[in-house]
């Protein structure tokens, strides 16, 4: 990493996680993209098996991945969830300390349907733990919830009802 972006993250981690709040919404994108610049300077991209690695060796998705650690451990989270099945064990590690120590609740948006999410979790180390977080499944695609017309969906009511409210 060069002396520009190691200060520059430097800079990003004092300045930003003091705005982390436990009434805001924060989002953290912590694997599965292409196409963007390590801090080596080349493209790179973190998918397939050795995700972990992968995250360990780039400064930015390590320190992505402390803050998610970090806010899970916090009591009592909500974490909502678009498109993870659940196969990567160094995340699924997370969750499962952060549901036995800190009250961790899960909440899925998935396209398929209950059933056949429950028996895909449970084909998964720790998948009877996370289970017992779930706290809602929403069998939508992203289309359902927010349609291209911009109505109001019967699916965004219910994530609004179950996630936000309660």
């Amino acid at each position: 990493m060069t002396a520009l972006n190691s200060g520059l993250l430097s800079e990003l981690k004092t300045n930003s996680i003091n705005h982390i709040s436990k009434n805001s919404i924060n989002y953290v994108k912590l694997h599965g993209s292409y196409g963007w610049m390590s801090s080596k300077g080349t493209n790179s991209y973190v998918i397939g098996k050795e995700k972990e690695q992968q995250v360990a060796d780039e400064p930015l998705l390590s320190w992505y991945f402390d803050i998610f650690k970090n806010e899970l451990s916090k009591p009592n989270r909500k974490l909502f969830l678009i498109g993870y099945a659940f196969r990567d064990q160094h995340i699924n590690e997370v969750f499962v300390d952060s549901i036995k120590k800190s009250g961790l609740k899960l909440f899925v948006i998935s396209p398929s349907e209950q059933s056949e999410f429950i028996s895909n979790l449970n084909s998964v180390e720790y998948g009877d733990i996370i289970m017992e977080a779930l706290a809602g499944y929403f069998p939508y695609t992203l289309l359902d919830i927010f349609p291209k017309d911009q109505s109001e969906s019967h699916a965004w009511k219910e994530i609004l009802e179950s996630y936000f409210v309660s």
